[in-house]
């Protein structure tokens, strides 16, 4: 139930504001024409920069100030970190080809290994197969033995 003294209070308010207009709004507060620059000389060639950000948002500003202090930096320095990333790039770069081949000597391994693998399974059923021809030849035998043995006794009687 709505009571009618909740109807008349003038600090409820419905937002009635579009995405569109708060999109304006942020682009209006971060304007780039806002923001004010200053290069300060300092003493032994070095320098101040100083970055003043005026942010406005409905009826409320703000302003914020960053200050960077610029130092030369010698040359050899940087020289040296190229240097040094010119020698990790090549190590990097020498990594891959011993990397490749590694790969590739793996595969050949791997393909020798295959070949080895199949050569030792003939060998087995090649040595099976011999293995039943002498046995094979082998009872083969006792028969005939046995068979003349028997002959023997049996015209030796």
């Amino acid at each position: 139930m709505t009571n009618s003294e909740d109807d008349d209070d003038s600090t409820k308010q419905i937002d009635l504001t579009t995405e569109d207009d708060d999109v304006k709004h942020w682009e209006s507060a971060l304007d780039p024409g806002k923001i004010r620059r200053k290069l300060i000389p300092l003493k032994a060639d070095a320098f101040q920069l100083e970055l003043a950000v005026k942010i406005r948002i409905f009826q409320s500003a703000w302003t914020a100030k960053y200050l960077f202090k610029l130092e030369p930096v010698t040359l050899d320095r940087i020289d040296i970190l190229e240097a040094k990333l010119r020698d990790v790039e090549e190590e990097l770069e020498q990594t891959k080809t011993d990397l490749d081949e590694v790969i590739r000597e793996r595969a050949n391994v791997t393909e020798e290994l295959s070949e080895v693998k199949d050569k030792l399974a003939d060998m087995e059923t090649a040595l099976a197969n011999e293995k039943n021809t002498k046995n094979t030849d082998l009872a083969l035998r006792r028969r005939v033995t046995d068979t003349a043995y028997a002959s023997s006794l049996r015209g030796g009687m």
